[in-house]
């Protein structure tokens, strides 16, 4: 995480401004990159598999953004290893808004807050089990502390 917040930071920083848009997203190539491992890692909706080949991704449980950079893998579905909303006829109709919304919603709150485990726990001790109920929640919910940053 605080590879993509330093990421986030600077680009504002950069332009001298002191809000987010659209544009900035552009920049923020490894912002990106996290979302499409968490997305990978954790599907929106739960996916039932008919059949599913063990060597699609290397060190799959694992969380590694870096994969994405310079990859061919997009959001739209076209890769049979990677489609988080859904592909072909049947792909999710608000894929373009979700993206959109999401990168801002979560280069924002990199960009405004510091994030922090409660009680400086470890975070290599999450819990990140999924549940597999209709819109992908943890068995346990995530909990952050978030502290005003002030540039």
């Amino acid at each position: 995480m605080k590879k993509a917040q330093e990421e986030v930071r600077r680009v504002v920083r950069e332009k001298g401004k002191l809000k987010l848009d659209e544009e900035d997203i552009q920049e923020m190539v490894y912002l990106k990159c996290v979302i499409k491992e968490a997305l990978r890692l954790h599907p929106p909706t739960p996916i039932l598999e008919r059949e599913s080949s063990q060597n699609t991704w290397s060190f799959a449980e694992e969380f590694i953004p870096e994969r994405f950079i310079g990859s061919k893998f997009d959001l739209k579905g076209l890769d049979f290893e990677y489609f988080p909303f859904g592909s072909g006829r049947r792909m999710c109709p608000g894929i373009s808004f979700a993206s959109a919304v999401v990168e801002l919603v979560l280069a924002n709150l990199l960009f405004w807050f510091d994030w922090q485990m409660p009680g400086g726990a470890d975070e290599k001790g999450l819990d990140m089990t999924d549940s597999f109920q209709t819109l992908g929640a943890r068995e346990c919910p995530l909990q952050l502390v978030a502290a005003p940053h002030f540039n």
